[in-house]
């Protein structure tokens, strides 16, 4: 009989622990940025290239101020200049998702000469605060993670750039899925890698037609976003 109570015992801890000791592992990198693009597909004169062969943003309250651009395009390197990046490393391993490692950067504010492209004042930097990472919350078999994005100019008492994300971890179909919500301005762009396998691609998004730094004002009320559906990463 104790032989028999023994392996009863035995059978239910294996049971328990099977699935996720047993469970292949996935781990998968995500890099989020907000940047400010050198170009506006839809506003062609909206940013100005200065004699320093940097692009710039009009000041809202100086005729002769402007606001450095990231001074680039779309760009999958981790590294690249933004206003805003998170880059975030999960684990997948049988019905779990955890966060490894997460990393907030903010990029530093250039108010220079709108001509030369010279600092008029010292640059700064905003803090991290308005970034928001939470933790991984279970339903079943579903793993739910959001992340809040929100930065804005240090020189300006503006709102906040815009980018929530909510990352779904479908456990029974091995796979995650990505639903951003992102502002009109200004560029917004999401990669991903699964282990040490190459970059690909999630979403680049454009500054809205014809939006400019003003269409951040939202009012908390949601105006000029924008939902981006069908962001799938596969599991393997």
């Amino acid at each position: 009989m104790k032989l028999v109570k023994g392996f009863i015992f035995l059978l239910v801890i294996s049971s328990i622990f099977s699935a996720n000791s047993f469970a292949s592992t996935t781990d998968v990198r995500i890099w989020v940025k907000a940047f400010i693009p050198k170009e506006h597909p839809e506003r062609p004169g909206y940013l100005i290239k200065t004699k320093k062969g940097t692009w710039v943003v009009k000041s809202p309250i100086s005729s002769e101020g402007c606001f450095e651009s990231d001074n680039r395009l779309f760009s999958k390197d981790p590294n690249a200049s933004a206003r805003v990046t998170v880059d975030i490393r999960l684990r997948a391993k049988g019905n779990r998702l955890q966060i490894k490692n997460k990393l907030v950067k903010i990029g530093q504010t250039h108010y220079v000469d709108c001509m030369t492209g010279k600092n008029l004042k010292k640059p700064r930097r905003q803090s991290k605060d308005s970034v928001i990472i939470g933790d991984v919350k279970s339903i079943g078999k579903l793993n739910i993670l959001n992340i809040k994005i929100g930065s804005s100019n240090p020189f300006l008492a503006s709102p906040n750039i815009d980018y929530e994300m909510v990352v779904e971890h479908h456990v029974d179909k091995n796979k995650l899925v990505l639903k951003p919500v992102v502002g009109y301005f200004p560029s917004f762009e999401a990669y991903y890698q699964i282990g040490k396998g190459s970059i690909k691609n999630l979403h680049k998004t454009p500054p809205h037609k014809g939006s400019t730094a003003w269409s951040l004002i939202d009012l908390g009320l949601g105006f000029n976003t924008r939902n981006l559906k069908g962001l799938v990463i596969p599991l393997r």
